[in-house]
C-alpha cells in the first residue's frame, strides 16, 4: 500500500518531504476500511518490539498517521479539521483495541 510505504519513509527520514506529500496524496484516496487497514499496516511492525521500543514507535507511527489523515482531509474538502482528526482518533482507537486482544 503506497500510504504504508510512504510513511514508513517519513518514520526513518528518507526524503521526507517527497514521502510526506506522497502519503497525504494517497491517503486521500482511500476509504475509512482502507485507511484502517493502512493503520494495521503501519503498526504491524511495534508488535514486535519489546515493549519500551514499541511504545515510543506506536506513539511515532500514530502521530504520523493522524497527522497524514488529518492534512489529506483538509486539503481535500472532505470534512472539516475537527472531524477528521474524529476519523484518524476512532481508527486508531478500533485498531489499538484489535492489538491489544492479539
Amino acid at each position: 500500500m503506497e500510504v504504508v510505504k510512504a510513511l514508513n519513509h517519513v518514520h526513518s527520514n528518507v526524503d521526507t518531504e517527497n514521502q510526506w506529500n506522497r502519503a497525504v496524496s494517497a491517503i486521500g484516496k482511500l476509504s475509512n476500511l482502507e485507511k484502517a487497514r493502512a493503520w494495521i499496516d503501519i503498526s504491524k511492525p511495534v508488535t514486535r518490539m519489546e515493549f519500551s521500543k514499541a511504545i515510543v514507535a506506536h506513539s511515532q507511527r500514530r502521530e504520523l498517521f493522524e497527522r497524514c489523515v488529518s492534512e489529506s482531509a483538509f486539503l481535500h474538502s472532505e470534512v472539516d479539521n475537527t472531524q477528521s482528526s474524529t476519523i484518524a482518533e476512532s481508527l486508531l482507537k478500533e485498531t489499538t483495541d484489535e492489538l491489544k486482544k492479539s
